[in-house]
């Protein structure tokens, strides 16, 4: 409840009332902290739930009997309006999904369901409640000039004829195409770490335990429930450092872990110990518990990673992280978070001298070339390269170095949560 002295609710007022418009507790949150909202609260209380990617949630629980009467109506008629957005949005995605999937049976092509469209038919029951931005899929490494074939089939653009995705980008573990009708991004994934920055792992083991999934009228695979967990909450944590996700991890994860049975905990702590995910697992995992009530045990925390010194100091990162008023493009990337936390100068000097010069594969990839044509000199794509960070990046440096208050709230939230989460994961 606020209190009554305050005339204004702060963000973290308003960031506690969609807490609790998201929790398992249909209870929540409490209708007198509702009654002392105007019409400027409810309308800041929309945009965090926008920043926080779960609009419809906020929607579901604020169209209680209740709490209605207490909400604002331009409120309701943009979080409805926003929801019947997204179910168009996912006709498209669905659409163009269903036909990915169709050609891949055809071709006998394996294919995995990742995120949002998984967990859109599977743990959701209406088209709005599980927004997405695109279709994320995984093909076995060795299946992608298969996979490269079936998207030319279907007239996706391969840039330079390529006859796999991989040879546009070697360095990375996914590459982007668009829908030639649809506009839909589809972001073909064959490996589910950034080897660029994160330790591979056993894929062989997520594909012998890929549960069936059906989307429209055609199969598909997609992770085990043990491994979905983990892998939302590594790419919540150890992936984004919770910049640009949203709240909607956290809603995922707290609808994977009801149910009529619980999950594995043991398993699960188990793998993420094994794929040194601890650490974040352990992070988001007790946010979904504290916030959203999903019913974790301590005992199972315990087995996934030790708790950091100052757990509540993690969690405000993160949630200041989640909302940073700030859109994603002009946030301070990973590379150059990495660069202003790291310990020392020799260290510092080291990751820079990497990202300025980094290994001919990476080069290819970004200048949208592949090894096969006849590439200009290192030194030129370096050059290149250079320029092109000086003007992404520049600025957001130099604003950092004079003292922004912006730049220093993103980089102080970050720091935190950098430099637990990258250090040895002991759980």
């Amino acid at each position: 409840m606020l209190p009554a002295a305050r005339a204004t609710p702060d963000q973290d007022d308003l960031v506690s009332i969609l807490l609790g418009c998201l929790h398992t507790d249909a209870g929540r949150p409490d209708a007198v902290a509702l009654a002392c909202l105007g019409a400027t609260d409810w309308e800041r209380l929309g945009d965090l739930a926008a920043q926080g990617k779960v609009e419809f949630q906020l929607y579901e629980r604020l169209m209680q009997p209740r709490l209605r009467p207490s909400v604002a109506p331009p409120l309701l008629d943009r979080l409805r309006a926003s929801a019947q957005a997204q179910a168009l949005k996912e006709l498209g995605l669905r659409a163009t999904l269903v036909e990915i999937l169709r050609a891949c049976a055809i071709a006998s092509l394996p294919v995995m369901t990742l995120k949002g469209m998984h967990l859109a038919h599977t743990v959701y029951n209406s088209a709005s409640a599980r927004g997405m931005a695109d279709i994320d899929l995984l093909f076995r490494r060795s299946d992608m000039a298969r996979a490269t074939a079936v998207f030319k089939s279907l007239g996706y653009h391969v840039p330079h004829d390529a006859s796999n995705l991989i040879d546009l980008a070697p360095a990375n573990h996914e590459y982007a195409l668009l829908h030639p009708r649809f506009g839909a991004t589809v972001d073909v994934h064959w490996a589910l770490t950034d080897p660029r920055m994160e330790a591979a792992i056993d894929e062989a083991a997520f594909w012998h335990r890929a549960c069936a999934v059906t989307i429209g009228a055609e199969s598909a695979l997609g992770l085990a429930r043990e491994d979905l967990i983990a892998y939302l909450c590594f790419h919540a944590s150890h992936h984004h450092y919770f910049g640009t996700v949203g709240l909607r991890p956290f809603v995922d994860v707290a609808r994977l872990c009801a149910g009529p049975s619980p999950p594995d905990w043991a398993i699960l702590a188990e793998r993420t110990r094994a794929w040194g995910w601890g650490r974040g697992v352990y992070l988001t995992l007790s946010m979904v518990r504290r916030y959203l009530g999903a019913a974790i045990p301590e005992q199972a925390l315990g087995g996934i990673a030790d708790a950091p010194a100052d757990l509540e100091q993690m969690h405000a990162a993160a949630l200041a992280s989640i909302f940073l008023d700030m859109a994603s493009r002009d946030r301070v990337g990973r590379n150059v978070l990495r660069v202003w936390t790291s310990g020392s100068n020799r260290e510092r000097l080291g990751l820079l001298a990497h990202r300025l010069f980094p290994p001919r594969i990476e080069l290819v990839e970004e200048f949208g070339l592949t090894e096969a044509q006849a590439l200009p000199p290192a030194f030129w794509l370096h050059v290149r390269r250079i320029g092109r960070l000086f003007r992404r990046h520049g600025p957001k440096v130099w604003n950092i170095w004079r003292g922004d208050s912006a730049r220093l709230a993103e980089l102080t939230s970050q720091r935190v949560l950098i430099e637990w989460l990258d250090s040895t994961d002991h759980g």
